[in-house]
């Protein structure tokens, strides 16, 4: 073979190299689930959600975003020691991946903490986590994030950035009007935001239905703007309630698992 040719192969090579460098890595799409209010069973669903994908062959990974009451360790059962938490992510003292802990349900979670500055969380401070979030494409196939109920400027931008909110509210006429006065605030902060709605505390999916129908009336006239209803969780107990729609919805967003490869054409 010509030393040209030689040459030119090698710039082939080396510019396939290039090319595939350039290429963003694949991101971990990002569920929030959000109370409409405090005390609805955000931590409660978002542990629940994790456990039944597990038990569905999927790989969640879960992570406690709530500042303000981080549950989802206790739930787990795991003691957030000197490994750290999403506190000292926010704070730069640990990655994401460092304070990354495993669960006996088979899900990796990352544990929350509650900290002073929480409310002073910077926007650029936020996204950074976020990206950093996102980048657990190999950990697992989605993340889903316990948001909490507080619409801090951690909790905008993450709701801002997710592939899918979804709003925990209950079925009850006084809990549909504070669902609005939330769903006003949140399409004013993040206007992009892409949101729908789960209904707790509900008889049935009728009972469901009836709320949605009454918050579609009230958006409608006032925001311009209807999220759709997911899901109803109806039962005795949050703890027992019939999961299968919402475990179905945060499903499709569950990404293929990657196949990394070091080969490079010739």
């Amino acid at each position: 073979m010509s030393d040209q040719a030689k040459k030119l192969r090698e710039l082939s090579r080396q510019s396939r190299i290039e090319i595939a460098g350039a290429i963003p890595a694949e991101v971990l799409p990002l569920v929030a689930l959000l109370g409409s209010r405090g005390g609805v069973g955000v931590s409660t669903i978002a542990m629940e959600v994790a456990r039944q994908l597990a038990e569905g062959k999927h790989t969640p990974v879960l992570v406690d975003g709530n500042l303000h009451q981080p549950k989802l360790a206790t739930l787990a059962g795991i003691t957030v020691d000197l490994a750290g938490d999403l506190s000292d992510v926010l704070c730069g003292d640990r990655t994401v991946r460092e304070v990354l802990r495993p669960t006996r349900e088979g899900f990796p979670l990352v544990p929350g903490g509650w900290a002073l500055y929480n409310d002073r969380v910077t926007n650029d401070v936020a996204q950074r986590t976020i990206q950093s979030l996102q980048q657990l494409n190999g950990e697992g196939e989605l993340a889903i994030v316990d948001a909490g109920s507080a619409l801090t400027p951690w909790c905008i931008e993450l709701l801002t950035a997710a592939d899918l909110v979804l709003m925990i509210g209950e079925a009850t006429p006084p809990a549909v009007l504070d669902t609005y006065a939330k769903l006003k605030l949140i399409y004013r902060a993040a206007p992009q935001v892409r949101l729908e709605m789960a209904y707790v505390h509900c008889g049935d999916i009728a009972h469901a239905a009836r709320a949605q129908h009454a918050l579609a009336q009230t958006c409608g006239a006032h925001l311009g703007r209807i999220p759709p209803m997911a899901a109803a969780l109806y039962g005795p107990k949050l703890s027992e309630a019939n999961y299968t729609q919402l475990v179905s919805r945060i499903a499709q967003l569950a990404a293929p698992p990657l196949v990394f490869s070091s080969k490079i054409a010739a």
